[in-house]
């Protein structure tokens, strides 16, 4: 599975490399990618059946190195922005420990689709 970066248009690959890149000049700090898996997804319109590439892995990432941070006394005070629920079981983990606080603010998250996916394809 690749990284969870997009590969395509040129414009979207360097608008999003520009922070990352940024980062992984600095010495002191790793970055962990999640995956993408394709997911079989099938047209309601037409039936034709096509992989989606779905992100995975990256709230599993967030989560170990938070709970290693912690466990380790790594940071003073941990900020996690996210939309993610799946971060709150470590998050409150974090903060139940004896281990520096972290705070948490959950941000209500937009849908992605508001309409169900078609591929364009007609029925043959």
């Amino acid at each position: 599975m690749p990284p969870a970066r997009v590969s395509a248009p040129a414009d979207k690959v360097k608008r999003q490399s520009t922070y990352p890149d940024a980062l992984q000049t600095r010495a002191d700090l790793s970055i962990f990618y999640g995956r993408y898996q394709l997911n079989p997804f099938t047209c309601r319109s037409c039936g034709h059946v096509h992989n989606v590439p779905n992100e995975t892995m990256t709230d599993v990432n967030i989560a170990v190195e938070l709970m290693q941070d912690a466990f380790h006394n790594n940071f003073d005070t941990a900020l996690l922005v996210s939309a993610d629920s799946d971060l709150v079981g470590p998050v409150v983990a974090v903060q139940e420990s004896p281990s520096p606080k972290a705070r948490h603010r959950r941000m209500p998250a937009e849908p992605i689709f508001g309409e169900p996916l078609q591929c364009g394809k007609r029925a043959s």
